[in-house]
């Protein structure tokens, strides 16, 4: 990306589509709130779409640390977004034709078949 700070750079919005999401993993993403935390007990997105966003480093899991130790403790079912997940969810207005700019993963496996 040219500027990760200009979301209306063409060039920045063409490498969105280089993280081969689908257009459910697309749609989960948008949902995340772009300053809260995403509690499962609000809203529970399916667990491979997060795990895929998690994967893409767009959302982080958050999880317990020890305060005097500083040593992580467990992980929780909450989610953020990551800077640069808010930076996405924040382009993700102008895109305008999702299916030809998300990932098809049934047309990529029969490729392979």
């Amino acid at each position: 990306m040219n500027d990760i700070n200009d979301i209306t750079d063409t060039t920045a919005k063409n490498h969105l589509s280089d993280f081969k999401l689908t257009l459910d993993e697309w749609h989960t993403l948008s949902g995340f709130p772009l300053v809260a935390v995403y509690d499962k007990e609000t809203v529970s997105p399916p667990r491979t779409h997060v795990d895929m966003l998690v994967l893409a480093g767009l959302v982080k899991r958050l999880a317990v640390i020890n305060g005097e130790t500083g040593e992580h403790v467990r992980w929780v079912d909450e989610w953020e977004l990551t800077d640069l997940g808010r930076y996405i969810v924040s382009a993700l207005g102008s895109i305008s034709d999702w299916e030809k700019f998300s990932y098809d993963a049934e047309s990529a496996s029969l490729a392979y078949a």
